[in-house]
Order: structure tokens, then sequence, then C-alpha cells
């Protein structure tokens, strides 16, 4: 017991050896503190990442303070995502499933590994391809409606009459452009603007493919626009609101544009297919790790 003491007073007054205890009790407290707490490391290139997320959303740079802020925030999205992947949480969470498999899909893609294509493989697509290319026929027309939802089937029955009027004004008859009533004369150049129901949609539209008409007015109304001639008012004209008369002004057949013109559409075209393909391939080694149990 004795030697004991005399050791304790030896050690508490020599001050190498007193600086060796502290240092191993630090030792020891550091390995039982990192034990408990995980390292959350941000580094100098993820601080460079926040600020210039910053600057592009602010148009200046972060103040000191400012920059703290945003520091503590990316630590506490770091603290709370490794706790929720502690608890499983993106297990359990069909977007967050979603999410990083979308993730792992743009990474398989790999856009490093994609050679530029060659002109000759340019024409080739080009040529195995020609409807991507084709410019679609396209048309312009004047429409006048009438609104199947407050008139019922009396809408087309207003429009065959003004289409009698508007066609008896073309031959010649009388010029009154003041008027809406279809009963009364009409100017078929000027009036029809005044004609007809209030729309939403424009009066009158320019150069759209027939795509675009389907998307405004419904497949039927430009299924029959295909069919009308140019230049004269045409109808009823049934759309999903109502009944039109029409009047085509020009129409552009479909267009095969050559090589050069979309050379930068082929380009783009080829390489998305090719990226498509190497992450299918990239998957199916993937897949291929794995075997599948489905129980039903």
């Amino acid at each position: 017991m004795r030697s004991a003491k005399g050791l304790l007073r030896r050690i508490a007054t020599e001050p190498l050896a007193l600086f060796l205890l502290l240092g191993l009790g630090l030792f020891a407290l550091e390995g039982w503190w990192s034990g408990r707490h995980e390292l959350v490391v941000v580094s100098s290139a993820e601080v460079a990442r926040i600020e210039d997320l910053w600057r592009a959303q602010m148009g200046r740079a972060a103040t000191p303070e400012e920059l703290e802020g945003l520091i503590e925030q990316h630590v506490r999205e770091e603290v709370l995502h490794r706790a929720a992947l502690e608890l499983g949480l993106d297990r359990d969470d069909v977007i967050v499933r979603r999410r990083l498999a979308q993730k792992m899909a743009f990474l398989l893609e790999d856009e490093s590994s994609i050679r530029e294509p060659s002109t000759g493989e340019l024409r080739a697509h080009w040529r195995e391809h020609p409807q991507r290319w084709q410019r679609p026929a396209r048309v312009s027309f004047q429409h006048v409606y009438w609104s199947a939802e407050s008139r019922g089937e009396g809408a087309a029955d207003a429009a065959r009459a003004t289409l009698a009027k508007l066609r008896q004004a073309s031959d010649g008859g009388s010029n009154d452009a003041t008027t809406a009533d279809p009963t009364d004369p009409i100017d078929a150049d000027s009036a029809w603007r005044a004609l007809g129901d209030p729309f939403m949609l424009q009066r009158e539209l320019g150069d759209r493919a027939r795509s675009e008409i389907a998307g405004l007015f419904g497949d039927e109304f430009a299924a029959q626009l295909d069919d009308l001639p140019v230049g004269a008012w045409q109808g009823p004209v049934r759309s999903s609101f109502g009944a039109h008369l029409v009047r085509v002004l020009a129409r552009s057949e479909t267009e095969q544009p050559s090589f050069e013109e979309v050379r930068a559409r082929v380009r783009d075209d080829l390489l998305a297919r090719r990226r498509a393909e190497a992450s299918e391939r990239a998957y199916e080694e993937l897949r291929a790790r794995y075997r599948v149990r489905i129980e039903r």
C-alpha cells in the first residue's frame, strides 16, 4: 500500500508522468465520445458548392452569417438523413425509393461512355427514321363559334343559318357588317368576328399542326378540318365546345427536311437512344446479381 502511495506521489510531482497520464485519459475519453457520435464532415468542396448555389439563386455572395446558417442547414439535413436511414425510412417510403432508383438510373447512363457519332452514322439514323424529322402539315383558319352548353342542338342550327347568310353575302348580297343575327344580312369579309357566341380562345389561328388543333378543339374538329377546302366558309364543324363555322385560309402539306436542316436533331436523337441502350445494358448487369422470388 505504501509503495502504491509513493508511486502516486512521484507521478503527481513528475510533470512528464502527469502529462502522459492526462494524455491517456483524454485519448480514452475521445474514443468513448467518438463511439457515441458519428462524424459529419462538411468539406471545403461542399462549402464551395453551398456558396455557389446561394450566389446562383440570390445573385450575390453570402455574408459570413448567411454562410454559417447555410452550413448549419446542410448539417441539419445530413443528421436527419442519417437518422432516417437508421430507422429504415428509405425502405418504407415509395417516393424516396423511386427517387433513389431514378438517381441510380441517371448514373447508369454515364454520358462519358457514349461515343460521338460520325456523319455516316448520323445519315444512317436519319434515313432509318424519316418520320421523326418530318414537318407536319399545318393549317391557318378563322372560325365562328356557337355554344353547345347554352344552345344545345340550337348551336348547329344557328351555325347553318349564319352560313347561308355568309354565302349569300359572298355571292353579292347585302353588306351590313354590324349584325350578329343569322337572319340579317352579313358582310362575309369583315363582320364574321362579331358573329356567334363569345369564345375563350382565338377566333383566328395561324400555321397550326393537327396535333395542336386537336389539343385545343378536340380530335373530331381537327379531323373535319383536314377535309375543308381553302377560302370559303364551311360548317357546322363540331368541337368539344359546340358548333363552328370555319374558313381555312391556308394549308401546307407534310414536308421532309434535308439531312443538313435537321442534323442537330438527328444527333440528339441518336445520342439519347445510345444512352438508353447503355443504361439498359448496365441495368441487366445489375439485375443478374440478384435472384428474385415472388411470393403470392
